[in-house]
């Protein structure tokens, strides 16, 4: 059975990531670079900050939920990294 067999369809039914490596009796960080290996590869598996867990959406406002709630995390992280940078620019305190 593939991964994605196991992880249900519909945001109501994520399941979280404790409950999916001990029913496919792997370690957690194993099961997150799987699914991330899912993912590059095409399988649009989502997952709910709010509920937590991951699932495979049933239409299109599941989906977008996910792809809003990432494109986000990927701003603030790109912020996160602006005091870094500008350290960075200015020879990293060198001067």
């Amino acid at each position: 059975m593939k991964l994605i067999e196991y992880i249900p369809r519909g945001r109501s039914n994520a399941v979280a990531m404790r409950e999916l490596s001990e029913r496919l009796n792997i370690d957690p960080r194993k099961l997150r670079a799987l699914i991330q290996r899912e993912r590059e590869q095409g399988a649009p598996i989502c997952s709910d900050w709010g509920r937590g867990g991951y699932f495979m959406p049933t239409n299109e406002s599941e989906a977008l939920m996910y792809y809003q709630q990432q494109k986000h995390r990927i701003k603030t992280a790109r912020s996160a990294l602006n005091g870094v940078a500008k350290y960075l620019r200015g020879g990293g305190g060198n001067g």
